[in-house]
Formats: structure tokens, C-alpha cells, sequence
């Protein structure tokens, strides 16, 4: 079913006439509607630069639910040219076990609340010989009906670059991603920003310290997987944590002249850190490639993405069940808006 891109009407509305012809899916029963759904939410964009915070509006609400046990952890949402959206995600019928994460899962709905049904996978690790675990997809739209999915993969306890890295895999229908040869320079949770004739891609890494870092790879010719320079650290956590880093799940959003960069932030209890697991940093740049470790606010949500639908944003969370809790296990959203500064 083509769903027409309109502004004006709620998630609520769009969501229950696409469910008039919409097929059934593999997805269990949604949650009830959250209570945010029924709202007509949209955001004027300014005009000028200027400083903005971001908040949510509202609670987190759980809009999809994985068949079987399978949770949902880092993951991609986007919106396909006849306006149905599609989700890509980490899963493993555990309770989290990275170890086990060898597929991603693929789900579509005509609205971001559903109804969600469940698709063949889009990506297993089964069949690449080189391909234990996958991680992190990122799916971007290239233009000319082109779309590239960035993940990383690698077999589990190398340590040797060739069997580890990030990758890309390019599909013409949202459905059927193809590898291409190759890897991407960069760290685990690769996100990809078009800045003017200018791609970041964004990932995740630590110094010699552990101290987590986001490091930026950069191309003027995505197509050629070799031509992405070395990545270059562009913001460090300032208290060391593990030796593959603490920072998770980098994501970029322009907004009013300025680059957001929203970023997970995991580690021990502590009292300074309350939540553990699912805590996103938000940081502020007029520079998309350079960020001072200054956060403008933080939010409870962890693996977050910022998706835009009809004129208005919204933030997404995943995660082990064991972390988030059975009644969160899946895809959670809220309405995000900006408030100047």
C-alpha cells in the first residue's frame, strides 16, 4: 500500500488507515497506541543559526515488539520511496549476547507506531566466510534509488583487521543488500553524514588509555570503498572505561546551522552515572568534524536515532533484554523537539 506523505495528521491516523490494506506480518500483537500518538506534532524549522537544545516530549513508548525472543539492539530506521518504513537491527534470542548477533533483522510498517511486519532478514552472517557477527547497520539513501547499508563484522576473538571492520552492502529495493569487496576505515556503530560534496562516516573506537573515543573517516566518492581517509578521533570521553571504548552508536543531526551528535554512553554504576546503559549524550558543533566533550543534555535511550517524519523528529531506543527489561525489548519511540537556547 502507498502511504502519501502528509503533514497535519497524527502517527495515530496514519498508522490506522494504512492498516486498512495493510498484509499481516510476522510481529506479535503491538503495544497499546502511546499516548503521544494521537498528537498532531510538527517543528517549523528556523530560518537562521542559532543554539538548540533537544528534548523529548513525552515518554519513550515501545511500537514493535521482535517475534519470538529476539530483542533489538543498535538499529536503522528509513523511509522507502512509496513511504512505508523499514527497520534494521542487531537481534539474538537471548537476553544479550553479542556473540550471537549473526543476522539483522528486517521489519516494515506504514507508519513509525505500525503496524510492524517482519521480513526475511535482511543480512546473515552465514553467508559471508568472514562474517561471525554483525553489528550496527546504517542504511542510507544514495539517490537514484541506490541504498548502501554500513555494519560492522568480524569473526569473534580476531584481532586481526582483515576479519574485523566495517562494511558495506548496497541494495535497489530496501530488501536484497548485496556485499561489496572491501572495508571502510573506522570502529564499531558506523553512521554516514552528506555534508554539501563532503561523507563522514562516523564510528566508534578508544585510545591507548581506553578512553572512548567517535572517530570520522571522510570521501567525496562513497562508491569507491578504498578512497575513505584514515579516521581521525573528533571527540574523547575524558574518564578511560574499557578497552574497546565506552561510546556507542554515534548519530548526526543537522539542525538551524548546527551539527547534533547524539552518542550512547555505557560503564559501570557509579554516582555520577545513574543509568548505565541507557544514557545518550547529546553534543553540540558548528563543525560536523569536531566536537569539545561538553554535553548540552543527556536522555534515557540507548543505540538513539534521530528520524524525521511529516515535519516532525523523533527518537528511537533498542536494547539487550536484559538490560532494558521484557516490557522494552524492541523498537521504542518518542517525540523529539528543539528548544532555542
Amino acid at each position: 500500500m502507498t502511504l502519501p506523505r502528509l503533514r497535519g495528521l497524527s502517527l495515530a491516523a496514519l498508522a490506522t488507515v494504512a492498516a486498512c490494506g495493510a498484509p499481516g506480518g510476522g510481529a506479535p500483537p503491538a503495544d497499546a497506541a502511546p499516548p503521544w500518538a494521537d498528537a498532531v506534532i510538527s517543528d517549523d524549522r528556523p530560518t537562521t543559526v542559532s543554539d538548540y537544545v533537544p528534548y523529548l516530549v513525552g515518554e519513550l513508548a515501545r511500537v514493535y515488539q521482535p517475534s519470538g525472543e529476539r530483542y533489538l539492539n543498535d538499529h536503522a530506521l528509513v523511509r522507502g520511496p512509496d513511504g512505508a518504513w523499514h527497520l534494521y537491527g542487531i537481534n539474538a534470542a537471548t537476553r544479550g549476547t553479542p556473540q550471537l548477533e549473526r543476522t539483522f533483522l528486517h521489519a516494515t510498517a506504514p507508519s513509525l507506531v505500525g503496524p510492524w511486519s517482519e521480513l526475511p532478514d535482511a543480512l546473515n552472517a552465514a553467508d559471508a566466510p568472514t562474517e561471525e557477527v554483525l553489528w550496527a547497520p546504517f542504511v542510507l539513501d544514495r539517490g537514484g534509488g541506490l541504498w548502501s547499508m554500513y555494519y560492522w563484522a568480524g569473526v569473534t576473538g580476531s584481532t586481526d583487521t582483515p576479519a574485523r571492520g566495517i562494511r558495506r552492502a548496497d541494495a535497489r529495493d530496501l530488501g536484497a543488500f548485496a556485499r561489496v569487496p572491501g572495508r571502510v576505515p573506522g570502529g564499531r556503530d558506523p553512521f554516514v553524514l552528506r555534508v554539501d560534496d563532503r561523507w563522514l562516516l562516523y564510528s566508534v573506537g578508544a585510545d591507548a588509555q581506553a578512553h572512548g573515543q567517535i572517530v570520522v573517516s571522510e570521501t567525496r566518492t562513497p562508491d569507491d570503498v578504498a578512497s575513505w581517509s584514515a579516521p581521525v578521533a573528533i571527540l574523547t570521553d575524558p574518564v578511560p572505561s574499557y578497552p574497546w571504548g565506552n561510546l556507542e552508536s554515534p548519530y548526526v543531526v543537522p539542525y538551524a546551522g548546527r551539527y547534533y551528535l547524539f552518542v550512547t554512553r555505557t560503564g559501570p554504576p557509579s554516582p555520577e552515572r545513574v543509568a548505565a546503559y541507557d544514557r545518550t549524550l547529546v553534543f553540540r558543533s558548528a563543525d560536523p568534524a569536531r566536537y569539545e566533550w561538553r554535553a548540552i543534555t543527556e536522555m534515557r535511550a540507548h543505540a538513539a536515532e534521530v528520524v524525521e517524519a511529516d515535519g516532525a523528529y523523533y527518537l528511537t531506543s533498542g536494547g539487550w533484554s536484559a538490560e532494558v527489561g521484557p516490557k522494552a525489548r524492541g523498537l521504542s519511540i518518542a517525540p523529539l523537539r528543539w528548544a532555542p537556547q
